[in-house]
């Protein structure tokens, strides 16, 4: 079963880099209420796997200085509020305090 994660996330970050070598295409879409920020590869300088101390596998996302910015502002302005990040067609929601 770990390998099969592991296989995942690794297929996971790989189309993320394609895609963020192709074009300047929406990579990652936070949402929260009706507002947006949308990162594209010019946002975003690295992407990789990592594990957590349990050794459970996550893709870990560097933001550029100015995606940095972006979601610092972001993030700022909707503290309290239910805030969605939606990468490759997936949703995920976390309300942030």
């Amino acid at each position: 079963m770990k390998i099969i994660t592991q296989s995942v996330l690794i297929l996971v970050a790989l189309v993320i880099l394609l895609i963020a070598c192709t074009a300047q295409k929406e990579l990652i879409r936070f949402e929260s209420g009706n507002n947006h920020l949308i990162l594209t590869a010019t946002d975003i300088t690295s992407i990789s796997i990592a594990s957590d101390a349990a050794g459970k596998q996550f893709v870990n996302v560097m933001l550029s200085d100015r995606g940095q910015q972006l979601v610092s502002e972001f993030t700022g302005k909707n503290i309290n509020n239910t805030m969605s990040i939606i990468s490759q067609k997936k949703k995920y929601s976390k309300t942030f305090s």
